[in-house]
């Protein structure tokens, strides 16, 4: 990842909005974050997810089913370039629930780096398609919030899909933070 890809975060004002997935109210399982470059060398940052609810489909007639990945692309090249650092920084602000204004360009650097600090996190989101000004299908992508592992694990469904598609290592790390969590109380 360049020195300097998430320079002038702190000035952008939050926006949503992205591409590559599909309409409905999700529960989402974040595998990993990374920074990386296309076929043209052009940089990116790509949100791998799994889902697992289907809250409500919208008038998606093919939504995301449990257990399904999929990926959110916030690219930094194209028309996506504009919407770049506004959409990382409205993600960032709804899953930690931290202030637009403070956060920098080391907060998206770190999310990408090898601590990988959303990994493991279960988030709710809310993806609406868009038609764009050319008349284009695109999705418009809404971080509503970090869900604590308690709660998932309060669904007897959310619990079958977690268990029948997270790894052994992703399965550990949660009940790690389940038992840290009731060490706290």
């Amino acid at each position: 990842m360049p020195k300097g890809m998430f320079r002038g975060v702190k000035d952008a004002k939050a926006n949503f909005g992205a591409n590559y997935e599909r309409e409905g109210h999700y529960i989402m399982f974040i595998r990993r974050v990374k920074a990386d470059q296309n076929r043209q060398k052009e940089w990116f940052v790509a949100v791998e997810k799994l889902c697992i609810e289907c809250v409500d489909a919208g008038d998606e007639p093919k939504p995301h089913r449990p257990g399904e990945q999929c990926s959110h692309l916030f690219c930094n090249y194209g028309k996506g370039k504009d919407n770049f650092l506004p959409n990382l920084k409205a993600m960032i602000m709804n899953v930690y629930e931290i202030p637009e204004e403070e956060i920098d360009e080391e907060d998206c650097e770190a999310l990408c780096s090898d601590q990988q600090p959303m990994a493991c996190m279960f988030v709710e989101m809310q993806n609406k398609q868009v038609t764009t000004k050319e008349g284009n299908p695109f999705t418009r992508i809404k971080y509503i919030r970090s869900i604590p592992y308690e709660e998932i694990m309060e669904s007897d469904e959310r619990v079958e899909v977690i268990s029948k598609f997270l790894t052994k290592d992703e399965m550990a790390f949660i009940e790690k933070k389940l038992e840290e969590n009731q060490d706290q109380d």
